[in-house]
């Protein structure tokens, strides 16, 4: 039934399924599925939920079922829950009960939502972990806060939101939408010298903070930026920085930037547009880069300054130091 637009409908699943595959019911519009309208949770045998299996539809109600002992990346995203189960939690078969990990965040059921904040505890348990991707596509608008007692954030938890200001923890006073690196030893829980990801599509031009030495991989993944300002103190780009952005122009590579990893730059069309107006990196550093793994050409070419090859239009790297 993967995107077979259903909009409105109620979809009846037996209570002897075992089994919801991964994306068995993917954009779908469904308004309410019988396994989750039951408020007592203890109707049906369900076991396993698939990835993305319920991703993209108008559940008003989710009530999953104390049943289930596996739920799938992204299971319930792009839903409209106000009754039930807003944030959904990991489930473990080896824990007791409803088999849910508190300590662990997977998934979102709420699209569109503004000024949300993330439970610092659940059923007396402490929230340490946001899954990869918990929060991605949710398109969330105004401010997010993580709790101090978040110690790890995985890679595109946030990927293609809309905020503007997000709360890493005690002592982040800025409004960004800047998503930082856990670190227990820090005040907050966090590390502002480590970008982790940039949580808003909807900006043209972004100025990453001075003091910033890391961007972590896929930090701007799918950000929709045409600008970005790097600070002088940064070293290390990772790998994947900027992929499906619409980086236009020119891009300058601060002094002391050490390491660019793989495709952090990448260049070429698609519908998504990855980078293809992209014409010239300043390279600042006068260190050699393998242009080719950075912008995605034709063949490795390690150079300061030159042309890096690209089937999509050439990469003019200029000196800038």
């Amino acid at each position: 039934f993967r995107s077979f637009a259903m909009t409105g409908w109620k979809v009846i699943i037996p209570n002897t399924v075992e089994t919801v595959e991964s994306d068995a019911f993917w954009y779908d519009h469904v308004a309410e599925f019988s396994i989750f309208t039951d408020a007592g949770r203890s109707a049906s045998h369900l076991k396993t939920i698939g990835s993305q299996a319920f991703y993209a539809n108008d559940m008003t109600t989710l009530y999953i079922p104390n049943s289930v002992q596996s739920i799938g990346n992204m299971a319930f995203q792009r839903n409209k829950v106000t009754t039930g189960d807003k944030f959904i939690y990991k489930r473990d078969p080896n824990i007791g009960g409803n088999h849910i990990d508190y300590s662990t965040l997977i998934g979102y059921s709420v699209i569109n939502d503004t000024d949300v904040v993330i439970p610092s505890t659940a059923n007396g348990v402490a929230l340490t972990t946001l899954s990869g991707s918990s929060f991605r596509y949710a398109n969330l608008y105004g401010s997010l806060k993580i709790p101090d007692s978040v110690t790890t954030i995985g890679q595109l938890a946030f990927a293609l939101n809309y905020l503007t200001d997000v709360d890493n923890g005690t002592g982040d006073n800025e409004s960004a939408p800047f998503v930082y690196v856990r670190d227990s030893s820090k005040t907050g829980g966090f590390d502002k010298t480590k970008i982790l990801s940039y949580a808003n599509y909807g900006v043209d031009t972004v100025t990453v903070p001075g003091g910033a030495i890391e961007l972590k991989p896929y930090s701007f993944y799918y950000s929709n930026i045409y600008h970005v300002n790097l600070p002088n103190s940064l070293t290390t780009i990772g790998s994947y920085s900027f992929q499906i952005c619409h980086l236009t122009g020119t891009v300058t590579i601060p002094p002391n930037v050490t390491y660019i990893g793989t495709s952090a730059f990448p260049k070429y069309k698609t519908w998504t547009s990855n980078n293809g107006d992209m014409t010239e990196i300043v390279n600042k550093t006068g260190r050699s880069f393998d242009w080719q793994d950075i912008t995605v050409g034709s063949e490795p070419a390690t150079f300061k300054t030159g042309v890096a090859k690209n089937w999509y239009g050439d990469v003019t790297i200029s000196k800038g130091w």
